[in-house]
C-alpha cells in the first residue's frame, strides 16, 4: 500500500513541475533557457519566468571553481624520460557554451587540459631538451597555450603550477639499466 502511495505521490509532484511558471537560480549557478529545443536567452542568478507545459526547458551549470591533480605525466627524452604532474583550477566562463556543447565540463577540461600540456611540451622538448630546466618560463608557456584551448569550450584557467618536474630513467629489474 505505501508503495503504491509513493507512486502516486511521484506522479502528483512530477505533474505539479510542469505546470511550475519559474525557475531559481542560486548565487552559484548560471544556466539557459531552451524554448522547443533552441536557446531563447541566458540566465544569471535569481528568479525567471519560463512558460509552463515543458514549452521552455531550463539547463544549468554550477559556475564554482573547480581543482584538478594529475598523475604522473611522462614525455621521453634521449635515453630517458621527464615525468611531471600538474594542478589546476578551472571555472565556468561562458555558460551557454558549456552547457550546449558539452556533457560532463568538469572531465571535459581535465582531458583537455592534460592532451594540451602533452602538445606544449612535446613541441618545447623538440625545440629545447632543457627548456623543462627553467620552470617559469616554462610554466607560463604551458600554461598559456592551455588557457587558450579551454577557453575554446567556455573554460577559464583560474591556476596552473606544475607540482614535479622530474628526469627519470627507466632500469630493468632484472640484468641492469634499460637500453
Amino acid at each position: 500500500m505505501n508503495e503504491a502511495l509513493g507512486r502516486v505521490l511521484d506522479v502528483i509532484l512530477g505533474a505539479m513541475d510542469m505546470f511550475k511558471f519559474w525557475v531559481v537560480l542560486y548565487e552559484y549557478e548560471q544556466g539557459v533557457i531552451l524554448r522547443l529545443g533552441k536557446v531563447n536567452r541566458d540566465l544569471g542568478p535569481g528568479i525567471h519566468w519560463r512558460a509552463p507545459f515543458r514549452i521552455e526547458e531550463l539547463r544549468f551549470v554550477n559556475i564554482r571553481q573547480q581543482t584538478s591533480n594529475s598523475w604522473d605525466m611522462t614525455f621521453p627524452l634521449n635515453g630517458s624520460s621527464i615525468t611531471m604532474s600538474f594542478a589546476a583550477v578551472i571555472a565556468v566562463s561562458n555558460a551557454r557554451k558549456v552547457l550546449m556543447e558539452l556533457n560532463n565540463w568538469t572531465s571535459a577540461s581535465y582531458t583537455i587540459t592534460k592532451i594540451a600540456i602533452a602538445e606544449r611540451v612535446n613541441e618545447l622538448l623538440e625545440a629545447d631538451h632543457d627548456c623543462y630546466t627553467r620552470q617559469t618560463t616554462f610554466t607560463a608557456d604551458v600554461k598559456k597555450h592551455v588557457t587558450k584551448r579551454l577557453d575554446e569550450i567556455g573554460v577559464e584557467l583560474k591556476g596552473f603550477a606544475f607540482q614535479e618536474i622530474a628526469k627519470t630513467r627507466a632500469y630493468k629489474f632484472f640484468g641492469g639499466p634499460a637500453r
